[in-house]
């Protein structure tokens, strides 16, 4: 099966909470608030006009996406979400490539995001591509409300991690 990496455009949006809903099914239920709650239409469509949401797709499907914005002066990825049957192809990987050159192509100094710290498929994942956990000390503001904001929602065991860029 054959499949690239593409910015996102209109026609997509539709299919990515779908594809959003059934990656939360690998998470264990008390680990996430509502696995129903998911990005909606309209609010990816914002990532979409900024040019900060990409697909993995083949000639018959969406298979995967992720989205991001510019935060305190990083890219910080907002969701990564790879349809459960796609798994395990490396497509995941080739969207936070895709993010990471955004955030070099835009000149930005790091590439931020928040996941568990203990799942194998979050932390140690973003560990592999170069990410490194953050200090609690060292966060900025900005990072240290989404983990905050996450926590209030129940979600435990979370980090912020962060790819430093090249100059």
């Amino acid at each position: 099966m054959t499949w690239h990496v593409r910015a996102a455009c209109a026609e997509d949006l539709p299919a990515l909470p779908e594809i959003e809903r059934a990656a939360a099914t690998l998470f264990p239920p008390e680990r996430i608030p509502d696995p129903d709650e998911v990005h909606g239409v309209e609010e990816l469509a914002g990532y979409l006009e900024d040019g900060l949401l990409w697909v993995a797709a083949d000639s018959r499907a969406l298979m995967g996406y992720v989205m991001a914005r510019e935060l305190d002066g990083a890219l910080h990825v907002y969701e990564l979400a790879v349809e459960p049957r796609f798994g395990r192809q490396g497509i995941g990987t080739a969207l936070m490539r895709r993010a990471v050159a955004e955030g070099e192509l835009r000149r930005l100094p790091r590439v931020t995001l928040t996941t568990f710290e203990d799942l194998p498929w979050n932390a140690p994942f973003y560990h592999r591509l170069g990410f490194r956990v953050q200090d609690a000390d060292a966060l900025t503001d900005p990072l240290r409300r989404l983990l905050e904001g996450e926590r209030a929602a129940g979600m435990t065991h979370r980090v912020a991690m962060c790819l430093d860029l090249e100059p």
